[in-house]
């Protein structure tokens, strides 16, 4: 089962970041929207940092990284998840 963490930043940077949360507890999947108009500036996935990390160059991480951001790092034990402070809402999906 998939676990979705949606936080709101400050009003002045208005940023929804949601973070897909794997069965291990590491964030798979990372999706930052901006603005009113909810424009994507983030939307990275481990599967994809992982792959670029083992079979392409620094060059090629860097474009993924600029194009897509950076992956959220760290591990969300269960417990954590079941009481996370700040944030609106955590789900399953």
């Amino acid at each position: 089962m998939t676990t979705w963490i949606q936080a709101r930043s400050t009003e002045d940077e208005d940023l929804w970041t949601y973070l897909e949360i794997g069965d291990e507890g590491w964030a798979t999947r990372h999706v930052d929207l901006q603005g009113t108009a909810r424009t994507p500036v983030t939307a990275a996935a481990l599967a994809e940092v992982l792959a670029l990390r083992d079979s392409a160059d620094r060059a090629a991480m860097s474009a993924y990284e600029q194009l897509y951001g950076l992956l959220a790092e760290g591990c969300l034990s269960r417990c954590c998840l079941s009481g996370l402070d700040g944030c609106v809402s955590a789900g399953q999906a």
